[in-house]
């Protein structure tokens, strides 16, 4: 005869809603809830919900040890005797097996104090605390930095040890970290996944696909403290933060050069080692920099103006070019009153009052007041501006330019007497002069 226990609501737990075959379990799971601990060790203080971890415990102190022998042998028999009956993964101990199955439980019984997350183990709980109380009790014995979880200790330590496990067997670059090979070997595959829906770029790596993503949303989180700028990366801003620290810490092999940016010492580098690895598809001509005007001989230019006939290769740039005919000047200098069409020109001008050079050359340390002049310049270096037009003399001139002293210490000797301007070069001056004849 088959006897079925009915369901009893007095067997349930009311705070999770779990069912128990027996009253004395049902209590026992309650003191996961209530925190309850009744068994204390006499020895230490420590205490337990159940009896038998209590008793487990006690033979830390007595010594006793009778069925530790059985449990390790396990591990060389391989005997795995605790089966889970959802996915047959087999264990050797039953505290392993009894954490594994709340895996398919959803049972989490430890709960974060701090906030309202729940975990699988108490191990995982007391990693989780140490967000909230901010402890690193993991120190390196080397430099004594300090980290909150072990593996991040393991990880830092292989730095000074110069170990670099994880090796690319296409170009035989060497890493610390697996993640590290996995984000190089997508310089080799060429593979972009992350496509931004509103302009249609795509992105190796999702660290750059998420900050692109706020420059369409207009987040600027970052800001510098210094001179209050915002950036949407925390990378943009410690490179911005090297303008006000003068730091430059990629230094060239080849000379005593030394770069903001690892880019620009690539860049140059490229001077000493003739390198011109860009090419230009429909010509074939090659350069040293990505970043070159050349394509615009090569570009269509479908936005024309109705006007003029003038015509762009971007819509944008039409755009800027229909407010000159419009007569629109939105954009006024604050010391001059001066106007223009577009707030980039307005830029370049102010940088005429205080004496800028804000755009600079990483090859050969030329500095320019705007960025067309720069962009003229390197096409001495890139090869699209024949050297011909030079003589080793007149070269070397213009790519070892120094600004005079008046930059540098900001003197401004010649003074507009009309409206008390004042300028670092007389050319500046008289050109100024015009504006008050008309």
């Amino acid at each position: 005869m088959e006897f079925i226990k009915e369901e009893n609501d007095d067997d349930t737990c009311h705070q999770c809603g779990k069912s128990f075959t027996s009253k004395r379990n049902l209590k026992e799971h309650m003191r996961i809830h209530t925190g309850e601990k009744p068994f204390t060790c006499p020895q230490c203080g420590k205490s337990f919900r159940q009896k038998e971890c209590f008793m487990i415990h006690i033979r830390v102190h007595t010594g006793e040890k009778p069925f530790a022998l059985n449990i390790h042998l396990r591990v060389h028999n391989i005997e795995k005797p605790f089966k889970c009956p959802e996915c047959e993964k087999s264990f050797g101990r039953k505290d392993h097996f009894n954490r594994h199955m709340r895996i398919h439980s959803g049972e989490n019984p430890f709960s974060c104090p701090h906030c309202e997350k729940y975990f699988l183990t108490k191990t995982h709980l007391e990693s989780h605390i140490r967000i909230h109380t901010g402890e690193k009790p993991f120190t390196c014995d080397q430099c004594g930095k300090s980290y909150k979880w072990s593996n991040s200790l393991r990880i830092h330590k292989l730095f000074h040890s110069g170990e670099k496990p994880f090796k690319c067997d296409q170009c035989d670059k060497r890493f610390v970290l697996e993640k590290d090979l996995k984000a190089h070997m997508k310089t080799h595959t060429k593979e972009k996944p992350y496509l931004c829906s509103v302009c249609g770029k795509s992105f190796a790596w999702l660290i750059r696909f998420k900050d692109h993503l706020k420059i369409h949303a207009g987040v600027k989180e970052y800001l510098c403290k210094d001179c209050g700028k915002a950036v949407t990366a925390a990378t943009q801003l410690k490179v911005h933060r090297r303008i006000h620290t003068g730091e430059k810490p990629y230094k060239c092999s080849h000379c005593e050069k030394s770069f903001k940016q690892s880019g620009a010492l690539k860049d140059h580098e490229r001077i000493h080692t003739g390198e011109k690895p860009f090419q230009c598809l429909p010509c074939g001509r090659r350069f040293t920099h990505s970043k070159t005007d050349h394509m615009g001989i090569h570009s269509e230019r479908p936005y024309s103006c109705l006007q003029c006939g003038k015509s762009y290769t971007q819509k944008i740039n039409l755009q800027n070019h229909l407010l000159i005919h419009n007569g629109e000047k939105p954009f006024t200098c604050s010391q001059c009153d001066r106007s223009f069409t577009r707030k980039g020109d307005l830029k370049k001008h102010i940088s005429v009052h205080f004496g800028e050079r804000p755009f600079t050359c990483q090859q050969c340390g030329n500095n320019f007041r705007h960025q067309g002049n720069l962009t003229s310049h390197m096409k001495i270096h890139t090869g699209e501006r024949s050297q011909r037009n030079y003589s080793d003399k007149k070269l070397a001139q213009v790519c070892n330019y120094k600004k005079p002293v008046l930059y540098h210490a900001g003197d401004m000797p010649f003074r507009c007497e009309p409206c008390g301007q004042r300028f670092i070069l007389s050319s500046h001056l008289k050109r100024h002069q015009k504006w008050h004849s008309h």
